[in-house]
Parts: structure tokens; C-alpha cells; sequence
């Protein structure tokens, strides 16, 4: 059976007034958008096997860049798309925010999306990081280094039934904290909760949950 090579490319555009708006209701402004390497796109591109094939990308799309051991690799989010909200070319090691966050501190969360890690450090200055979704691992080299360089690790995942089981399961598996997002009306995630009940009764929510 003859293996398919594919990758995924994209076509950048102008930041818009909508696309800082959408950001700006999870409390994430362009300035820590330019820091994940997120960036708007018109298209995005799918190669397989040397053949390049170009699709218009919806209104709202925007490529999360990784840089993982010298590779460089896009994911594509599309929110408000049912059939195509994600394209993924990141592997399952990539933790999202890695090149970014602090070298030393007192604290780090594990998030389970780059959107949600980004409402998380932009809106309380606790350096974040996302897995590539729920129920994904982490390899022992960065659990190792994430216990030199940080004196507490938390997970703060979803708080629906696989964000609960997930976020006990990778507490087992790493030894970090895992803390738990209150129920609340509008979502199930960080950035959810934010956009629900803005900055103020944000932080009045989650602040606490670190200090325990």
C-alpha cells in the first residue's frame, strides 16, 4: 500500500477589526496573539504527495506555528466551522506554547487548547501551555523539565465528563496538580468562561483555584 506524504500550508492576510474583536472577547490582545504566532488566514493549503490543493479558509481562520526541534508546523482553527474546525499538522509531543513561556517560575498551567492557555496567562500572568487536546500525554523529558524549571505544575482542562477523567489521568501520569473549572452557564473551558462572565468574576473564579 503506497504511503501518502501530506503537509499543511496556509496563506497569511491582514489582521481585521472582527479578528481582534473574536480575540478580544477571551481577553487575548494582538499583542499575545504576535507572541503564540497566531496568525489570520485567507487559505489554507493541503499537500499531498507534491500536489497542492487550495481552499478558501472561512471568515474567522487562524494558523497556531509550533517550533519543535528545528520543524516548524501549523494547526488551523476555523471556530465557528462544524465540519472542518481543525487541520493538524502538529504530532502528538507538540506542547503549545513551550518556546514561549518563562524559563524559571514559580508556576505553570497545562491547558488543553492554545486559546484557552492564552486566556489563561494573558488574563492572570500564570504562564500556560496546551497539550494538542484532551487525552493526550506528555513525554517524560518535558515533565522532567517542567519540574526544574516551575515549583508548581497545574492542569486545568475541561470541565465536562472527558475534561474531569483526562485531567486525573495525566495527574496520575506526571505527579502535577490538577485543579478543576467550576461549573458554570456558556461553556465548559477557560476561555468559555471568560467570554461568559468577563475579566472581573473571571479572575474572582479562577484565581482561587491556584492559591488552594
Amino acid at each position: 500500500r503506497k504511503s501518502v506524504n501530506t503537509d499543511l500550508k496556509c496563506k497569511i492576510r491582514e489582521w481585521k477589526d472582527y479578528d481582534i474583536k473574536y480575540w478580544e472577547s477571551y481577553g487575548i490582545s494582538l499583542k499575545w496573539l504576535k507572541l503564540a504566532e497566531v496568525y489570520p488566514i485567507s487559505h489554507k493549503i493541503i499537500v499531498k504527495d507534491n500536489h497542492s490543493y487550495v481552499f478558501k479558509a472561512d471568515k474567522y481562520a487562524y494558523a497556531y506555528v509550533e517550533h519543535k526541534e528545528g520543524k516548524v508546523t501549523l494547526k488551523i482553527y476555523q471556530p465557528f466551522n462544524k465540519k472542518y474546525k481543525w487541520s493538524n499538522k502538529h504530532d502528538k509531543s507538540v506542547i503549545s506554547l513551550w518556546t514561549k513561556v518563562p524559563e524559571y517560575g514559580d508556576k505553570i498551567c497545562i491547558c488543553s487548547s492554545l486559546k484557552d492557555a492564552l486566556c489563561l496567562w494573558a488574563n492572570t500572568n500564570i504562564p500556560s501551555l496546551s497539550i494538542q487536546g484532551e487525552g493526550y500525554s506528555m513525554s517524560k523529558t518535558a515533565i522532567d523539565e517542567l519540574k526544574r524549571r516551575y515549583k508548581k505544575i497545574y492542569i486545568l482542562l475541561d470541565n465536562d465528563i472527558t475534561g474531569l477523567l483526562d485531567g486525573v489521568k495525566l495527574a496520575e501520569e506526571t505527579g502535577f496538580i490538577n485543579i478543576i473549572l467550576p461549573q458554570f452557564e456558556g461553556g465548559k473551558d477557560i476561555s468559555d468562561l471568560m467570554k461568559a462572565k468577563g475579566k472581573e468574576a473571571f479572575l474572582k473564579i479562577i484565581l482561587p483555584l491556584f492559591n488552594n
